[in-house]
């Protein structure tokens, strides 16, 4: 995960949200490059969106892993399996279950090859690069739209500029932190002003 927008808050909160877990149980590991793989940054406030994207792949990554375990154990095909709260159970028939942690025995861990699961995924966002003219139908797919207006008063004669008042608008889809997103909006129009 890269840094800004409260990323570190977001995709724990999205980690969470997928296996149906407390935030509290989600541990990150932050971008290292002695541990994580390359990435251009975090310009342009396109953290959560390219992360969360990889990391929602990531998790659905896992548990396709988990439910090929699971699958043999419960009598049900993997793909009608799902995950929340620690257990994996048939989605038609949430009472046929089984505790992720009873996946892992000391036998599965030697058979198996291994005692953990780990999704594995990443995001390229689509776009078409620029033309001649610089010009692109598709250069980003993650900008939003944004509006501020700004009442300021001006001294004619000392040249002095005070700022009244700011507002500012955002369509920014549907926030997965709220409170994060008011942050980045205050951020930008301070940086604006």
């Amino acid at each position: 995960a890269t840094l800004g927008q409260g990323s570190h808050s977001c995709l724990a909160q999205i980690a969470a949200e997928e296996f149906g877990l407390p935030i509290e149980n989600v541990r990150l590991v932050r971008g290292d490059t002695a541990n994580t793989p390359y990435d251009v940054g975090s310009w342009d406030s396109r953290s959560i969106f390219h992360s969360g994207i990889a990391l929602l792949r990531a998790c659905a990554d896992a548990k396709r892993q988990m439910f090929a375990i699971a699958s043999p154990k419960l009598g049900v095909p993997a793909d009608e399996l799902e995950a929340k709260g620690g257990v994996v159970y048939r989605k038609s028939q949430p009472s046929l279950s089984i505790p992720v942690s009873e996946l892992f025995t000391p036998f599965q861990a030697i058979s198996w090859g291994g005692s953990e699961i780990m999704g594995r995924a990443s995001y390229i966002a689509p776009h078409v690069p620029e033309d001649e003219n610089g010009q692109s139908p598709h250069i980003f797919c993650y900008v939003s739209h944004i509006a501020t207006g700004i009442e300021v008063a001006v001294n004619e004669e000392t040249g002095e500029v005070k700022v009244l008042r700011a507002v500012g608008v955002a369509d920014c889809g549907q926030p997965i932190n709220p409170r994060s997103c008011e942050q980045q909006m205050d951020g930008g129009r301070a940086m604006g002003i």
